[in-house]
């Protein structure tokens, strides 16, 4: 490659003056074997290269560098444009297409519902729930209770049953040995006082009344509970006619007295 230094005026584009030679601007056009040259501006010492063209003599100086300008210029446009279309997006074209595939989802299941009895003197509504002390012969106690739903899902309670508790063969093998003759013994008929045998207090003098809905039942939201109970001495979310009540029976049921019975809750 060989390098010929030329110094040359040039006119502005759109006027007639020349450039003084302060303003001379120094080229240097190096020539390859392969025929192309290169265009390098001189400023102040630092070297850009403007342009790489075929050389041609019949090319003025001047036609060069204009050339070299105009094609810096176009340069410029082309990345300015190329650089919008990215910025703002492309249109594609496209073809329509049919699919398919295969997935799958659980269902999950019911959770047991928690039953609680409202204790005697405990709020649910407006009103302060009071039970009835039970007499042979005298009237029921309603129970008020609290039914919760542990589960995400709404669960229906369409039934609740309530039944006396009896004693189990262990617990009155318990008591047994611990109350001797001439106490009275326990058997599997008699109730139980906080899951101690109540000997001679049958279950049989204590009659029940369930509760069943007359509709699609007690819908309760998932993490909610719902109480059922009687308006007549409470505000429940439900009315029920679950109660208990000690039967006469013609016979002493001085065993029951003072009891706390224990009583078993269950839905349907």
């Amino acid at each position: 490659m060989r390098i010929v230094r030329k110094r040359f005026a040039y006119k502005r584009v759109g006027t007639g003056d020349k450039v003084d030679q302060s303003t001379f601007t120094s080229f240097d056009i190096l020539h390859s074997r392969d025929g192309t040259s290169n265009l390098r501006e001189k400023h102040g010492g630092n070297v850009r290269i403007t342009a790489l063209f075929v050389f041609s003599p019949q090319l003025s100086l001047e036609s060069l560098y204009m050339k070299t300008k105009n094609r810096n210029k176009l340069a410029t446009a082309v990345a300015t444009i190329s650089l919008l279309l990215m910025l703002g997006g492309l249109a594609y074209a496209y073809f329509t297409a049919n699919g398919s595939g295969q997935g799958s989802t659980s269902v999950g299941t019911s959770q047991s519902l928690t039953i609680t009895q409202i204790p005697d003197g405990g709020n649910f509504g407006d009103t302060s729930f009071r039970s009835v002390p039970l007499v042979p012969g005298g009237p029921a106690d309603f129970m008020a209770i609290s039914v919760s739903n542990p589960s995400r899902g709404s669960e229906s309670v369409r039934a609740v049953t309530v039944s006396v508790s009896t004693s189990s063969l262990s617990d009155i093998a318990t008591y047994n040995a611990a109350h001797l003759s001439p106490d009275v013994q326990a058997t599997t008929s008699d109730v139980t006082n906080s899951g101690v045998p109540v000997p001679g207090c049958l279950a049989a003098w204590f009659a029940v009344t369930n509760w069943a809905a007359l509709d699609s039942g007690l819908i309760i939201s998932g993490n909610s509970s719902a109480t059922l109970g009687n308006t007549d001495n409470g505000d429940p979310d439900r009315s029920s006619t679950l109660s208990v009540s000690l039967m006469s029976e013609g016979v002493n049921q001085d065993s029951c007295k003072n009891a706390t019975v224990d009583l078993v809750f269950a839905s349907s």
